[in-house]
């Protein structure tokens, strides 16, 4: 909910902008968007992909890793540090609670299904 909040004021806010940022904020404000979007996947559908979560906590590791290298000289770096390092330790958590569901006999049922109907 916070990513779709965060991409909509994104988006509102362009028009505002100094050509020199605009297309990196636009950039910044799809992307919020489309991580609204597989943030809901995986919330309504958290054992089908298991890869789609490695890849989401991997770009939020090397996103809060790059901005702790900067350090609070640079503007940003240490909110990105507050919410993307939040959501490294949000997501790991629910990776690891859907890994622990798989075990479960239905989860596990579940979960084979979708892997057999993939073929």
């Amino acid at each position: 909910m916070l990513a779709i909040l965060a991409g909509a004021t994104s988006v509102l806010s362009l028009a505002s902008l100094d050509e020199s940022v605009l297309m990196a904020e636009i950039w910044r404000a799809i992307g919020l968007l489309t991580f609204a979007g597989i943030f809901t996947f995986i919330a309504f559908r958290p054992m089908t992909s298991p890869a789609l979560w490695l890849i989401v906590i991997a770009n939020k590791l090397v996103l809060t890793a790059a901005a702790l290298g900067l350090g609070a000289g640079i503007p940003g770096a240490l909110e990105a540090v507050a919410w993307d390092g939040a959501l490294v330790i949000i997501l790991g958590a629910g990776f690891a609670a859907s890994l622990v569901a798989r075990r479960v006999p239905d989860g596990v049922t579940r979960w084979r299904a979708t892997e057999r109907s993939r073929g």
